[in-house]
């Protein structure tokens, strides 16, 4: 077997056709290889995604059979001999095959069903009135299409082969050139101009949708989401079809990728050939940059100045960088009228004069600063020269030891500051010694001794305000000051201690205000410290009131600072724990999976244990908070305790809390009592607070202790609207862990005016949005167990308006759906579930439980739940859970198909 299972091999595996030694083979090579459980798992996902379309038969109307996922070698679909398989897209799974009568190798994509809105013969109709246009255009930049036809009750589009890679594995197989990106670009470019031509848009224009074959040519394919328009002259007389109409409305599901799509598609607007022109240009932006979609340092939605600005850093040419950011328009009249616009700008253009120019007049610039350097440093004085060397080392040095966010950044800017004030001594030195007009020599030996005073003071007490001090060194004769302002400086301090105060008293319009006016105060003096420090806790502000947009933004600043000064571990350390703990409180995944990934690289490049404990036990929460994965979330926890190897009491008292909420939220009222007492034996000060004696109380209602923790939570009682709504929160979930629902609805229905606004940022409630969202979902869990149904979905409605979240909503529904004797409801939940847990990132044994808890649920066809008990099956089976396979075994043979389901 190849390095890797084959995917044709893994499709068997996930299908159950595999050989016996087929089977041997790949469940050897899963124990050995990653790659090769991720491609069986990916496999699975298919077969998974198959049998989800047959989980709500009363949508998709009579239930058929269970459909291929993909195709086997020797198969035939059409004419066509399956040679083996070649991938798995969004679109379906694409195979290589043999086409015997013309003697050539195609390319078949079998459609996944599940794609069309309409019914399957409007879905096959549209099908071929594209693939019928797309035939008749031929273009050395576009995979053609040569059949299409139907096979197993699918669609399937016979197109041309092409050997190689696709765009997003070019460009991250080797380093390149931006002359290299541009010119594979331009022909990609040309390829969706011709489409345009031809009357076709693409609307899913992304990397993994270019090819680039053995030559270096680039081919756009997968116009499985374009539209017939009317850009050109439209073929409506071809096999009696009508032309689809122009401009396009993205109805139903917005189709496409929402990282590359224009603001007009992802609103559900009209759409146009320039909605083709802003994904070019997206993609291209990041090619440049070099930046992935998931972890942008310019977004294409930021200002023009922006997007320039990394550009330029990129060492783009400026007419490159103004076509991009006018393809990049926000309103499509402001971008080019037609792709062909846009490439022919792209084109390469030789600049011979004016590098000539250039060339003949850098080496007299360089001569003449020679002979300025060489005259002006006959007299220049040592001791201004001793501190550009090891001085200078020596205020840096101490200066970054400084307990404070970015120390390093303010020091170098100190030096900065003292380079230039000694700079400007040595010259008028020299100008004194070559006898041209300069100040006077006691002048200059004041502002020496003043610049040695200063750098005394600094070595002292590095704490010291220096920039009065540097200010002082001034100049001769006027003595104007040098170098930073003072008064800004003081300001950009006073708005941070004032933003955090006014934070810690949960004034957050008042927060926000000053930590905005901190970082216009550095930026305004350049003071990068500053500016970072400011957007770090604007990260904090933000990822408590929930707010996406600003944290994407903030973070993307964030970084760009920190790549400015070279993203040192320490650095790295502070700014991956903002981003990583902002973007997991708010649900998004890519983002805050790279900064777990880089916070943990960084806390072991710094070597601090407490740094890494609290990384690891972070970790550990986000793996539930964002996969759904409680066991894996769990053990993650126990695993990063049992090595504490050089941490503070502080730091382990931390992660036990962190291991107890887990336990917790796994119902484990005794894991969470023994984690709670070893943070509060570790940690006293947090013993004593709110959170702490509401997770305490919450452990004993779990283990049976209702009337103590009701009663230690009756002695926390305050007058305080915020902590007594948490209290009383608290209470409710003690009632409902207490099999004492009626008592924990009556309680949570009259809080429910101020629970479900939580969910809204709202000054008057000082909670944070995780704690809203476990409000909201707790709420929901006693109001299906009361058989109040209604009662929840306003708190669900506002989940959904969470920036991707995807997580919470998952979270919600499973929680809702088991609650006991109401199959019809959970039904329901498990149906809304499942979509949303068919993510690459949601772990397969999540996905098999609700798919198996959504076949024993006695609502809908038998059929349809045999198909999610099958799709179940084959999950288990990858994962290898043996136990579940028995179980769903069992219930296939017959045993308790039809009896009423019961809920964990």
């Amino acid at each position: 077997m190849a390095a890797c299972v084959d995917p044709s091999v893994a499709l068997a595996f996930a299908l159950g056709r595999a050989s016996a030694a087929e089977r041997e083979e790949v469940e050897r090579r899963m124990d050995e290889c990653s790659a090769c459980r991720a491609q069986v798992a990916a496999a699975a996902r298919v077969a998974a995604a198959e049998a989800d379309t047959l989980c709500e038969p009363q949508r998709r109307g009579p239930a058929r059979a269970t459909p291929s996922a993909g195709l086997m070698p020797g198969d035939r679909v059409g004419r066509y001999v399956v040679e083996r398989a070649l991938g798995m897209g969004g679109m379906g799974v694409v195979s290589l095959a043999n086409d015997p009568e013309l003697a050539r190798q195609v390319a078949i994509k079998l459609v996944r069903r599940d794609l069309g809105t309409q019914s399957d013969a409007e879905f096959e109709v549209r099908l071929r009135r594209e693939a019928q246009a797309m035939a008749t255009l031929s273009h050395p930049n576009v995979v053609r299409i040569f059949d299409i036809g139907r096979y197993d009750e699918r669609v399937f589009l016979a197109m041309e082969y092409v050997a190689g890679t696709t765009l997003d594995a070019w460009l991250s197989e080797a380093r390149r050139a931006p002359a290299a990106i541009l010119a594979l670009f331009t022909q990609a470019g040309a390829g969706l101009a011709a489409a345009h031509r031809a009357g076709l848009i693409h609307r899913d224009f992304k990397p993994t949708n270019v090819l680039v074959d053995l030559g270096g040519v680039a081919k756009v394919t997968d116009f499985g989401l374009a539209r017939w328009t009317t850009l050109a002259e439209p073929v409506s007389g071809r096999a009696g079809l009508p032309p689809l109409a122009s401009p396009v409305a993205s109805t139903a599901a917005i189709l496409g990728t929402p990282a590359y799509m224009s603001p007009e598609q992802r609103a559900g607007g009209l759409v146009d050939a320039r909605a083709d022109q802003y994904a070019f240009a997206v993609t291209l932006l990041d090619a440049l940059v070099g930046q992935s979609p998931t972890s942008r340092l310019v977004e294409p939605a930021s200002s023009s100045v922006a997007i320039a600005r990394a550009l330029t850093a990129a060492g783009i040419l400026p007419t490159i960088r103004r076509a991009l950011v006018r393809a990049l328009a926000v309103q499509p009249a402001n971008r080019f009228s037609s792709m062909d616009e846009l490439v022919a700008q792209l084109a390469p253009r030789r600049h011979v004069r004016r590098w000539l120019a250039v060339g003949t007049m850098f080496p007299a610039a360089c001569l003449a600063a020679w002979l300025i350097s060489r005259e002006g440093n006959a007299c220049a004085v040592e001791n201004s020269k001793q501190f550009t060397t090891a001085t200078r080392g020596e205020v840096v040095a101490v200066l970054s030891a400084q307990p404070r966010l970015f120390s390093e950044w303010t020091a170098e800017r100190v030096a900065v500051a003292l380079d230039a004030a000694a700079g400007a001594i040595m010259t008028d030195k020299a100008a004194l010694c070559a006898h041209r007009p300069a100040p006077t020599a006691t002048c200059l030996a004041s502002r020496e001794l003043t610049l040695h005073t200063v750098v005394d003071a600094i070595r002292r007490d590095p704490s010291v305000e220096p920039w009065a001090m540097i200010a002082s060194i001034g100049t001769c004769p006027t003595g104007a000051a040098r170098g930073p302002d003072e008064a800004t400086e003081g300001s950009a301090d006073a708005h941070e201690h004032a933003g955090l105060a006014a934070f810690a008293a949960f004034d957050f319009a008042s927060a926000e205000q000053e930590l905005r006016a901190e970082l216009s105060a550095g930026e305004r003096t350049g003071d990068d410290a500053h500016r970072a420090r400011a957007l770090v806790h604007l990260l904090d502000l933000e990822r408590w009131q929930g707010d996406s947009e600003s944290i994407r933004r903030d973070v993307n600043a964030l970084r760009a600072l920190l790549e400015r000064h070279g993203d040192q571990p320490r650095d790295e350390l502070v700014v991956a724990e903002a981003e990583s703990n902002a973007f997991t409180d708010v649900g998004d995944y890519a983002r805050a999976e790279k900064a777990w990934e880089r916070r943990l690289a960084a806390a072991m490049a710094v070597g601090l244990p407490d740094a890494l404990l609290a990384a690891r036990a972070g970790r550990a929460w986000a793996r539930y908070a964002l996969q759904l994965d409680l066991g894996g979330a769990r053990r993650d926890a126990e695993a990063a305790l049992a090595d504490t190897v050089g941490a503070s009491a502080d730091a382990r008292g931390q992660a036990y809390a962190q291991l107890g909420e887990i336990a917790l939220i796994e119902g484990d009222g005794s894991a969470a009592t023994a984690a709670f007492a070893n943070a509060g034996n570790l940690r006293p000060a947090w013993a004593r607070t709110l959170a702490a004696h509401i997770s305490t109380a919450r452990a004993r209602g779990l283990i049976g202790q209702v009337d103590q923790a009701l009663a230690d939570l009756r002695a926390i009682s305050s007058s305080d609207s915020t902590t007594s709504l948490r209290i009383d929160i608290a209470r409710a979930y003690v009632l409902r862990d207490g099999h004492r629902d009626v008592e924990a609805f009556e309680l949570l229905d009259r809080l429910r005016k101020k629970i479900v606004p939580l969910l809204r940022p709202d000054p008057a409630f000082h909670t944070p949005l995780s704690e809203r969202i476990d409000a909201a979902i707790a709420y929901c869990e006693v109001a299906g167990a009361l058989h109040k149904t209604d009662s929840c979905l306003e708190a669900e409605l506002l989940t959904r308006s969470l920036d991707g979240n995807s997580a919470v909503r998952g979270r919600m529904l499973l929680a809702s759906a088991h609650a006991p004797l109401m199959p019809a409801w959970a039904a329901m939940r498990l149906d809304a579930a499942i979509p949303l847990l068919l993510t690459d990132h949601v772990p397969l044994p999540t996905i098999g439980y609700a798919m198996w808890d959504r076949a024993r649920t006695p609502e809908g066809s038998l059929l349809g739940r045999r198909a999610c008990a099958i799709a179940a099956r084959i999950i288990f089976a990858v994962a290898r859970y043996p136990a579940e396979v028995g179980a769903i075994d069992g219930w296939l043979a017959g045993a308790g198909a039809l009896a009423p389901a019961r809920f964990r």
